[in-house]
C-alpha cells in the first residue's frame, strides 16, 4: 500500500509498482503455534528474514547485503496468532494504513 502497487493474481500473487515491476509474493504454512515463524523478503542485492523458532522467547533478524551480514535477536512480544491479530486491530482506530491494506491482503490469502 504505501509502495502504491497493485495487487494482480493471475497466475500467483504479484505487486506491481507504478514503475510496472513485479513483486513475486509466496506464502508458506509453518508448523507450531507462533505468530510469526519467518518472513524473508528477497531482491537481487539484499535479503532482509526475520524468523522465530518454536516455542523461542526470541525473534531473530537477519540481513544479508552483498557480503555484509547482520544478525540481531529480539525479544517476541506476542506468542499467539490471536495476540498477533488483536494487537494489530487495535491499532486500527488511528492508523488508516491498515484500513487501505486489509482489502490487499484479503485477496492475497484468497489465492495463498
Amino acid at each position: 500500500v504505501r509502495m502504491k502497487c497493485e495487487l494482480d493474481t493471475s497466475g500467483g500473487i504479484k505487486l506491481i509498482t507504478e514503475e510496472g515491476n513485479a513483486i513475486v509474493v509466496s506464502f508458506r504454512e509453518g508448523t507450531g503455534d507462533e505468530a510469526l515463524q519467518s518472513i524473508t523478503l528477497a531482491s537481487d542485492r539484499a535479503t532482509f528474514t526475520v524468523s522465530r523458532d518454536c516455542g523461542a522467547a526470541y525473534v531473530c533478524t537477519k540481513v544479508v547485503i552483498r557480503d555484509h551480514t547482520h544478525e540481531e535477536m529480539l525479544p517476541a512480544d506476542l506468542v499467539t496468532d490471536a495476540a498477533l491479530i488483536s494487537e494489530q486491530l487495535s491499532r486500527l482506530g488511528g492508523q488508516s494504513l491498515y484500513i487501505q491494506m486489509v482489502p490487499m491482503l484479503h485477496e492475497m490469502l484468497k489465492v495463498a
